[in-house]
């Protein structure tokens, strides 16, 4: 969460103390192909057609008094990086666009029998970019501390950006909050790649060599995802050729918030290192591409990056380590700081060790960023 959208959250706040409602400003319905721009709200885009009928995570809008949902695109964007409203703009016009030309973009994981067993799955899904040729594919965990899923800032511009790369690219919302409890999250993503794979033909995608990528709890879930004993492995699914990190929730020792909502209640000990990525990586982690910044305020980089970094290198995995001075949480594509650039390193990372290449399982020490 950016430093703009925590002003609006506390004015808000102070808004329903006073017993005060604001009145929504008035839009257009608007026409089912209409493109976003930046200056629209993020009420009326909530209500896009398009949007509403592909089910896109925008904005949980729920109080009469929310400020925020009142806010252009271009005043919700702004915070810590030079990230601006048509960036958010395009990731959802690339939905737009694709369900123009007849792409289905939103896909249900789960069969209808697995959501009979288990209400809570209906609340997990892809939303579907599509590349111009056959390729490789990504699947993009945005973050959100396990109470959200923050899509449309770590998520469909990321699918865009990746889309232009040449990679397809698909957007996990996975379950958050108590529907997250019992490594719910993990499930869901080992349920999404083994859509994508089930459906590779359709899909137009290669299903050797894919990666898993995730901001902040999504870069926990998917160190998780890589992990021996709740990743990969448990779910009989091929290993991910990269898994790419940022900001990531690396130790939930150090760093406990979450811990309630992935495990449960009352975790235990055993429990939380079980789901500590630092403490559990073996010689068989995948290759892994990840990046912090030194005046991360939510997770110290000491903690999480350079704990990531000890594990990897004692184990051999091949892995890029970039510290930044200044980049801080929730930044995405970094734009306008130092970070800017990660994802197409990441990607040129990704190629490096692609499986049909590597075979030499050690890093190379240019692979990481001095300290």
């Amino acid at each position: 969460m950016n430093k703009a959208i925590l002003i609006l959250y506390f004015s808000s706040r102070k808004l329903k103390r006073a017993g005060l409602k604001m009145r929504r400003p008035f839009h257009k319905k608007r026409p089912v192909g209409a493109f976003i721009t930046p200056q629209d709200t993020v009420d009326s885009i909530i209500e896009h057609p398009v949007l509403v009928e592909e089910k896109a995570k925008i904005y949980p809008r729920s109080k009469e008094n929310d400020i925020m949902a009142i806010q252009t695109l271009d005043k919700f964007a702004s915070g810590f990086s030079k990230t601006t409203g048509q960036i958010y703009a395009d990731g959802l016009n690339a939905i737009i666009k694709n369900h123009g030309n007849k792409v289905r973009v939103y896909r249900q994981i789960y069969s209808e029998e697995e959501i009979k067993k288990d209400s809570t799955k209906a609340h997990a899904s892809l939303h579907y970019f599509p590349s111009e040729k056959k390729s490789k594919f990504i699947i993009v965990c945005p973050g959100g501390a396990y109470a959200n899923c923050e899509a449309l800032s770590e998520g469909y511009p990321l699918a865009v950006h990746l889309n232009g790369l040449g990679y397809t690219a698909f957007v996990l919302s996975y379950r958050v909050r108590e529907e997250a409890n019992n490594l719910a999250p993990v499930e869901d993503l080992a349920a999404a790649v083994r859509y994508v794979l089930d459906h590779a033909d359709e899909l137009n995608i290669v299903p050797e060599d894919y990666a898993v990528l995730g901001f902040s709890a999504g870069g926990h879930l998917v160190g998780c995802y890589g992990l021996d004993k709740i990743g990969y492995k448990k779910f009989n699914l091929p290993k991910p050729g990269t898994i790419m990190i940022a900001y990531g929730l690396i130790s939930t020792e150090k760093f406990p918030h979450c811990n309630k909502l992935i495990l449960g209640p009352e975790p235990d000990e055993k429990a939380v290192i079980a789901i500590s990525i630092d403490r559990n990586i073996t010689p068989d982690y995948p290759p892994v591409f990840f990046w912090a910044g030194k005046n991360d305020l939510l997770l110290d980089y000491r903690h999480h990056g350079d704990e990531l970094e000890k594990a990897v290198r004692m184990n051999e995995i091949p892995y890029e380590y970039h510290l930044y001075e200044k980049a801080q949480h929730g930044i995405s594509l970094g734009i306008g700081t130092e970070a800017e650039g990660w994802v197409d390193k990441a990607a040129a990372f990704w190629a490096k060790h692609s499986m049909n290449e590597h075979s030499v399982n050690v890093h190379s020490a240019n692979d990481y960023s001095a300290k």
